[in-house]
């Protein structure tokens, strides 16, 4: 559920165009893909790394004597006073993001939901009170879900980007491959201008859902 929850999910990401504007000049298929994860940074595909790191902190309080909430208030106060939003929270178009509800959902329900997923609740809680400091609605997104369970299955926040690199590789292929093969050489690709000419949507049979 977690690398389904981060596929690739269109053109418009810079791991995607790195891919297809490296394969638009030939490059064999691995160095389309290599590309694509280059294109990997702090404003894409890094925040599940940092979230973790963000929600050590919040443990490290709690193991000094503070409560959830007190913790969550601290590191999360950390970030405001400094017009940052912490990390894992926040989506450019949700309110509230799908994906990160049903994997908290499946936490719960899976008896997998620990002190890292508690504490990124708590930390939501806190800043919902300080929503003025912002323009629009900072919910856990799909990252800080990530993270948080991720953290609480015992990965070492080292490996966190990792996962949504794993997630996105079929993705960089896919388009990679399809730009390979389908595409005129060394155009100019518009990350607005497209139509999707792919299978039309499939129902899964009951039994698959």
């Amino acid at each position: 559920a977690v690398l389904v929850s981060s596929l690739d999910h269109g053109v418009t990401p810079p791991s995607t165009l790195a891919a297809r504007n490296v394969a638009t000049t030939g490059a064999p298929l691995k160095d389309c893909v290599a590309a694509g994860i280059l294109a990997f940074g702090p404003h894409h595909g890094g925040d599940i790394e940092s979230c973790m790191r963000f929600l050590d902190g919040g443990l490290t309080l709690m193991r000094s004597g503070k409560t959830l909430q007190e913790a969550a208030d601290a590191i999360v106060v950390e970030c405001v006073d400094q017009s940052l939003v912490p990390p894992g929270f926040g989506h450019r178009f949700h309110a509230r993001d799908p994906r990160a509800v049903r994997l908290f959902q499946m936490a719960l329900e899976l008896e997998l939901e620990g002190e890292h997923v508690r504490l990124i609740r708590a930390a939501e809680r806190a800043l919902d009170e300080r929503q003025e400091r912002f323009d629009r609605p900072l919910p856990v997104n799909v990252d800080g879900a990530i993270a948080a369970i991720s953290a609480d299955l015992g990965f070492a926040y080292e490996l966190g980007n990792a996962i949504f690199l794993i997630s996105r590789l079929p993705g960089l292929i896919a388009h990679a491959h399809e730009e390979r093969t389908r595409q005129t050489p060394m155009r100019q690709i518009d990350p607005k201008d497209h139509d999707y000419d792919g299978a039309r949507e499939r129902r899964l049979p009951e039994g698959r859902k």
